[in-house]
C-alpha cells in the first residue's frame, strides 16, 4: 500500500471495529437482563458483526489485500443512510458521524465523534428522519480516487 490515506483508512477501520465490539458487548452485558425479545438480540448481533466487518476491513486494507478495498467500500457504504420512518430507525457509525438531515421536527447538521447503532422498531412513531453521514462518503472517494489512480499505473 503506497497512499498514505488507505493507512489512515485502515487505521480509522481497525480503531472503529474494535471500539464498536467492545462498547456492544459492554452495554449488552450490562443491560443482559433487560435485553428481552429475539428483535433486539439480533439487532446486536448485526452490529457486532458489522464492527468485526470494518476490523477485517481495515486489517485486510493494511495489508494491502484486494479483500480490504472490498469491504471498506462495504462498510462505509452502509454507514452513509440514516433514517426514521413508520417507526424504523437505522443509524450505524465506526468513529465519525458528520451528519446532515431532516425530518418531521428540524433539519440538521451533527458532528459526532464515537460508535453508535441503532438499529429498532416501534409502531407508535410517527416522525421520520433522513439523513446522510458525509463521513464514510468521503473515505469512499478516497477509495475510487485510489482505485482511479491504481488503474492509471498499470
Amino acid at each position: 500500500m503506497k497512499n498514505k490515506w488507505l493507512y489512515v483508512i485502515a487505521i480509522y477501520e481497525m480503531i472503529g471495529g474494535i471500539i464498536g465490539v467492545g462498547l456492544t458487548l459492554y452495554i449488552c452485558f450490562l443491560n443482559f437482563s433487560q435485553i428481552e425479545g429475539l428483535f433486539l438480540i439480533v439487532c446486536s448481533f448485526v452490529a457486532l458483526v458489522l464492527y468485526i466487518i470494518s476490523f477485517v476491513a481495515g486489517l485486510c486494507l493494511w495489508k494491502g489485500l484486494k479483500l480490504g478495498k472490498i469491504l471498506s467500500i462495504i462498510i462505509q457504504a452502509i454507514q452513509v443512510p440514516q433514517f426514521t420512518i413508520f417507526g424504523f430507525y437505522y443509524f450505524f457509525a465506526t468513529g465519525l458521524q458528520l451528519s446532515f438531515g431532516t425530518g418531521t421536527y428540524s433539519t440538521k447538521l451533527a458532528f459526532h465523534i464515537g460508535n453508535f447503532w441503532e438499529f429498532s422498531y416501534t409502531s407508535d412513531s410517527v416522525e421520520y428522519f433522513i439523513g446522510i453521514n458525509l463521513i464514510p462518503i468521503l473515505v469512499l472517494i478516497l477509495l475510487r480516487k485510489y482505485n482511479q489512480q491504481k488503474s492509471l499505473q498499470s
